[in-house]
């Protein structure tokens, strides 16, 4: 094979490779951008306090039981009071 014809195949070969480079990233692009749109429906559906939960805990913002209860009222403590609203009880429905 001539010089020629070798520099033609790695010109092909890096075409293929930048091609195949180019397909993932946008396959990636497309995926985070789906997740994203299913996460903002997801959001949407909540429930305000749910909504605010939702955000806070997405931010990284993450809470911790502490054996002092949160709500006097209740006795529940921080951590069973978020994981009332996570399943979708309100505030003032979670029992006592």
């Amino acid at each position: 094979m001539s010089s020629r014809e070798a520099s033609g195949v790695d010109r092909f070969e890096r075409r293929v490779i930048l091609a195949m480079v180019a397909t993932v990233l946008v396959v990636t692009v497309l995926g985070i951008l789906d997740q994203r749109r299913a996460a903002q429906e997801a959001l949407s559906e909540l429930s305000h306090e749910q909504a605010l939960l939702a955000q806070a805990l997405a931010a990284g913002i993450r809470y911790r039981a502490t054996p002092v209860p949160f709500d006097r009222m209740t006795g529940r403590t921080d951590a069973q009071l978020v994981d009332d609203l996570l399943r979708g009880a309100r505030p003032l429905d979670v029992p006592g």
